[in-house]
């Protein structure tokens, strides 16, 4: 049986849906979050979500799909462990640099705006000794997407993601 698990990442919660090939649903997981869900209560959640699925459902999976709020992202380190708290998608922290982005963007391309995730980027690259003390923050990091550390988690794969 070829099934295909579906996982969302919210504001409010997680949610998981496992469907056959022809789209008829054969199990469904929700994973409420208390407060702000951070990066611990993401992982949380990622495995308690596939616990949730039946084994039999599990056994039969093909391929995992993973979705999360655009533009929330996490710096980590090599070993994929978040090194600061992750900049959700409503953060707009990024106006600092919207200047920048101008120089470097197209007009009216979608970073340009100060919740971004480029100027997420730039302006971790900017006050990289607030989030990080004394440690270069362009080195050795991956800057992440939450539906990209959140796969990692699966996969174990670093420096994966779409477009």
């Amino acid at each position: 049986m070829n099934l295909y698990l579906g996982i969302d990442f919210g504001t409010s919660g997680a949610r998981a849906v496992a469907i056959h090939a022809d789209g008829t649903i054969q199990a469904e997981a929700e994973y409420p979050f208390e407060g702000v869900a951070l990066a611990a209560s993401w992982e949380k959640a990622l495995f308690s979500l596939i616990e949730q699925i039946p084994l039999e459902v599990r056994g039969e999976i093909k391929a995992i799909a993973i979705d999360g709020t655009s533009s929330t992202v996490l710096l980590c380190d090599d070993a994929g462990k978040p090194v600061a708290e992750p900049i959700l998608y409503n953060d707009a922290r990024g106006v600092e640099v919207i200047e920048r982005l101008r120089e470097i963007a197209p007009p009216n391309h979608t970073v340009l705006s100060a919740t971004s995730s480029l100027a997420k980027l730039l302006w971790l690259l900017q006050n990289s000794e607030q989030v990080q003390g004394s440690t270069p923050i362009i080195q050795n990091y991956y800057f992440l997407h939450q539906a990209d550390w959140l796969a990692f988690l699966l996969h174990g794969k670093l420096g994966i993601s779409d477009y």
